[in-house]
């Protein structure tokens, strides 16, 4: 099972299909499949019908290397193998950030640390100064 956080809003469910990772993808786009077949072109500059993609999205039909390239042209942020296989996360700078916080060495993390201690004592002397007017 799989939890989500989009748009303030909780949403868990086991994402095993193609067809629910499309959805929950074309949902966090803020779109329909109406609005994703008017965005995608391929390169003779034609989209994909709204009813081809409400087949992929319900499971009805599989989509083709096309409809692919299409979405990874036109959100190049978008994580393939996680649309395909449920692989990492939707988007390739989240699974970007979890391979570089994994690889942080502690004279990384005590550099931070540092850095976030200058800046709550900075913020602290502020408040401070504004208490005291």
């Amino acid at each position: 099972m799989l939890i989500f956080e989009i748009n303030n809003k909780i949403i868990t469910m086991n994402y095993k299909r193609f067809s629910e990772r499309l959805n929950l993808f074309i949902y966090d786009q803020g779109l329909n499949p109406d609005q994703l077949s008017k965005l995608l072109k391929n390169e003779d500059g034609k989209s994909p019908s709204s009813k081809s993609i409400y087949n992929y999205a319900t499971g009805e039909n599989k989509p083709g290397l096309e409809f692919l390239q299409m979405l990874s042209n036109h959100f190049p942020n978008l994580n393939l193998q996680w649309l395909i296989k449920g692989i990492g996360g939707m988007y390739i700078s989240q699974s970007i950030k979890k391979v570089e916080l994994i690889n942080f060495d502690d004279t990384h993390l005590k550099n931070r640390i540092g850095e976030f201690q200058s800046i709550i004592e900075d913020l602290t002397n502020r408040v401070k100064k504004l208490e005291s007017k």
